[in-house]
């Protein structure tokens, strides 16, 4: 099993303990990403469609650390501070994911992490075997895919499983299927 975490070493990592993506088996998972600097600074300051370029130029970086690219995205959600400049964000999103179409969600937001951004974008991404040839994709869909390393904060996985709850989650009941009666 892969399970795989990127931290780009962002002010609130740390904080908030999260990491920017996330890759488990063929999944990848970016947290929200801002147009922050590497101490947190605002870029691209008052300019939506610039603050989205750049948080999808570090979701780009993100993905590739975990063997994934824009074109793996199959899910975006973005909070804007101002509805109003939904066509800002939207020329940006359009620029990253025309042809690629993953499933969108745009919402407002009364504010973010740090007064002056003004857009947030997380993202989903399924990781494809690419299409080099029959061969290459039968054996990238029947091949066992190797373990990439893992650390978790400088920890490995055997560390890091000694902070797992030492009890598992109860089973959950089962839902009713019962159905109201008219």
């Amino acid at each position: 099993m892969i399970d795989q975490r990127v931290h780009t070493g962002s002010p609130w990592e740390k904080q908030v303990a999260y990491c920017r993506a996330r890759r488990v088996d063929d999944l990848v998972f970016v947290a929200g990403t801002t147009a922050s600097g590497p101490s947190g600074e605002v870029l691209g300051e008052g300019d939506v469609f610039r603050q989205a370029e750049i948080a999808l130029e570090r979701i780009a970086r993100a993905l590739a650390e975990c063997g994934a690219s824009l074109a793996d995205v199959v899910r975006t959600r973005t909070f804007l501070t101002d509805i109003s400049r939904f066509d800002e964000f939207a020329r940006a999103h359009r620029a990253a994911f025309e042809g690629i179409d993953p499933v969108a969600t745009c919402v407002e937001v009364s504010a973010l992490v740090s007064p002056g951004l003004l857009v947030e974008i997380e993202v989903d991404a399924v990781v494809r075997a690419r299409q080099a040839g029959a061969a290459e994709l039968e054996s990238a869909t029947t091949a066992p895919t190797p373990p990439l390393p893992v650390h978790v904060d400088g920890r490995d996985r055997a560390e890091a499983a000694r902070f797992a709850p030492e009890h598992p989650e109860p089973p959950r009941a089962p839902m009713s299927t019962h159905e109201p009666s008219p």
